[in-house]
């Protein structure tokens, strides 16, 4: 560990912490940047006394008025530092002098923390840790040598401990002023950026004692003092705040939940910042994104059985429908999975939004509630297939009257089940989470996927309710315990993130589509004839597209439309299957076509999903579909890329249209 010490700048590293006092500073990075290690190195190696002015002190930049503050980074006039000594100790113990200085040796040697090139921020941290008798300070900033990824990776690992070990913590908060009250409904306190980052999280939890400075560096309160307040703030247990309770004893969701609306400049952070949350250690791979919180997941189930790591999403709390009075309730579910993300596990810390009062339960109890006794222990094996597990599930048509259900397109009844998991809802104590999913056969091989899922509630016609599970109370799960079977089956892989959109493409309902010259240019070489019908007095939203090859058409539409029962309004795209003998003469009459093979909304983020479609002559051919903005034209104009990509020719036959 390196430190810096607060009385002359230098560094010191450090193998046993056991015996260190230190302090360590949380905040959150200036957006245009902090001041590296090698910022400071580089400096430090050109310091001299004689370089600073005779009675240099913190710039006044109309916020800096601590004279205590000053008085510590005021140059004496005598100058008597000595500059031979290495630029870093290095040390398994606390180099001497004592760790500690006395808060009343206000008059010092001149020092390389007395330049107006070192930032305020690592002045002011260090003369607030020297006044309260801290000789040396952690700050992630300038201690950490972030070019040299071994030691990055490290530091992130060993974050928490640091952070836990620590004598003190300063949390600066550089948006909250001196007369601030904390406890005010509005103040600046609970509104501070410094409870939005992810990693300030970690900062809050491990150490014992934390000071909160004002923008002035001013103490406005500590963790104890202010517990009610950050508990409020931070959804956070007192309990766990003023560690009388340990992580251990809080759920992973619930944990999970913390993180939920905290943000990280860099996506793998959103991992790598829980690392010490939950006692992991993993090697930090840059570049990863998404896959990191997948790993972390993935680690947290080798070390903690806790079954609501799978408890993301909404949880429906209100009972099914009995069987004496289903005919009374007017609910309707639609079982969904195309909208959703095939995994269990979640995409982020923003999933277990609502996750915080989902609670695991012991294996015994959870046995107990089952009345099932051969269900193994959870295990957890990685596989060239996925993750594999045992879990017991249920078939979701046997716990919902079959005129209340529907399920999604191309899907069996017997694909959808309620995956029992070994956790409850607060509001709910004694029943079970019941997370919907849908059961897959593996394109690798024999094996099944288990795949998320979630359920689309109307109530007179209209959608209410998306959860992604539901509670079973103690009478339910006796109603249908002889149904229960324990299931070996497969998390899938993360799928391969290939060239995603860099920003998500919004359509409004006056947009306006067209085909780039060059997509029809390749079209026609391809063999097609293209017909591209704007709207019309009829269809005033709709656009139509006709590829046509071989005595077979392909017929498309583009429609920005509303549907009150879905309560959805967007771009809709209809596709019908292939048409034999079709004619470009009929594109305007339609009204006697077929009805769309496919009907999907366009996703702000995912935009369309894939089409597999099989043509008259026997080929697969797969339709993928987007919207680039078009250059040069007003704003909701929109390009649009077709692939169609024939399985079965020896060369895969791409139809590409990308902005001109």
């Amino acid at each position: 560990m390196r430190l810096l010490e607060t009385e002359t700048g230098q560094f010191a590293e450090f193998t046993d912490l056991a015996d260190l006092r230190y302090a360590i500073l949380s905040h959150t990075w200036d957006p245009s940047g902090e001041q590296t290690y090698r910022e400071l190195r580089k400096l430090r190696k050109a310091f001299t006394p004689e370089d600073l002015p005779l009675s240099a002190s913190i710039p006044d930049h109309g916020t800096i008025d601590s004279e205590s503050a000053k008085d510590h980074l005021r140059v004496s006039m005598r100058q008597s530092a000595t500059w031979s000594e290495p630029e870093v100790a290095s040390s398994s113990e606390p180099p001497s002098p004592s760790d500690t200085y006395s808060s009343t040796d206000t008059m010092r040697a001149s020092s390389f923390l007395d330049d107006g090139r070192i930032s305020l921020k690592i002045r002011m941290a260090c003369a607030v840790a020297r006044e309260h008798g801290y000789r040396y300070i952690w700050i992630d900033s300038c201690c950490i040598d972030k070019s040299s990824s071994t030691e990055l990776s490290e530091a992130i690992n060993s974050m928490y401990l640091w952070y836990s070990r620590a004598t003190i913590c300063y949390a600066w908060l550089a948006d909250v002023p001196d007369d601030d009250e904390p406890d005010a409904e509005d103040s600046a306190f609970r509104r501070s950026r410094w409870f939005t980052r992810g990693w300030t999280l970690q900062e809050l939890i491990a150490p014992r004692l934390v000071i909160f400075l004002s923008d002035q560096w001013s103490a406005l309160g500590t963790k104890a003092t202010l517990a009610a307040v950050v508990e409020e703030v931070t959804r956070i247990d007192q309990a766990v705040l003023l560690h009388q309770k340990s992580l251990e004893e809080v759920g992973v969701a619930e944990r999970m939940s913390w993180a939920s609306e905290r943000a990280t400049t860099r996506v793998e952070d959103q991992a790598y910042a829980l690392l010490g949350i939950f006692d992991i250690n993993m090697p930090t791979l840059y570049g990863e994104g998404t896959r990191a919180f997948r790993r972390l997941q993935e680690e947290i189930l080798k070390r903690i059985p806790d079954q609501s790591l799978f408890a993301w999403g909404d949880a429906y709390l209100e009972p099914l429908p009995e069987a004496e009075d289903a005919l009374l309730d007017q609910r309707r579910f639609v079982c969904l999975t195309k909208y959703s993300a095939r995994s269990l596990f979640a995409a982020s810390p923003a999933e277990f939004l609502r996750s915080g009062s989902i609670r695991p339960v012991p294996h015994n109890a959870y046995l107990r509630r089952l009345g099932l006794s051969n269900v193994p222990l959870p295990e957890y094996a990685s596989s060239p297939y996925g993750t594999r597990l045992q879990i017991p599930i249920l078939p979701i048509s046997l716990c919902l009257p079959p005129w209340s259900v529907s399920y999604q397109e191309h899907s069996q009844t017997s694909d959808w089940c309620f995956a029992l998991l070994a956790c409850e809802h607060s509001r709910r104590p004694g029943h079970l989470l019941a997370r919907v999913c849908r059961v897959v056969p593996s394109i690798h091989s024999q094996v099944e996927e288990l795949h998320s899922g979630f359920v689309a509630i109307t109530q007179a016609r209209r959608y209410s309710d998306y959860p992604k599970s539901f509670t079973l109370s103690p009478s339910q799960i006796v109603q249908f315990r002889s149904d229960i079977a324990s299931k070996t089956i497969y998390l899938p892989h993360q799928q391969r993130i290939v060239s995603p959109s860099p920003n998500p493409t919004i359509v409004s309902r006056a947009f306006k589509l067209s085909l780039s010259p060059w997509a029809s240019s390749v079209l026609q070489k391809q063999g097609y004839d293209i017909a591209f019908r704007n709207p019309t007095q009829i269809s005033p939203s709709t656009y139509g597209l006709f590829l046509s090859r071989d005595d077979y058409t392909l017929k498309m539409e583009f429609e920005y439309s509303q549907d009150s029962f879905v309560s959805q309004e967007g771009l809709r795209f209809a596709i019908w299957d292939f048409h034999l003998d079709a004619t470009l003469s009929t594109p305007q009459s339609d009204s006697e076509a077929p009805r769309p093979c496919h009907q999907v909304w366009w996703e702000t983020q995912s935009g369309f999903p894939d089409f597999e479609l099989v043509d008259p002559l026997g080929n697969e051919v797969t339709l993928q579909l987007g919207l680039d903005a078009a250059p040069g034209s007003p704003d909701n104009s929109f390009d649009l890329r077709i692939e169609v990509i024939h399985r079965r020719t020896i060369h895969r036959e791409r139809i590409f249209s990308a902005a001109a």
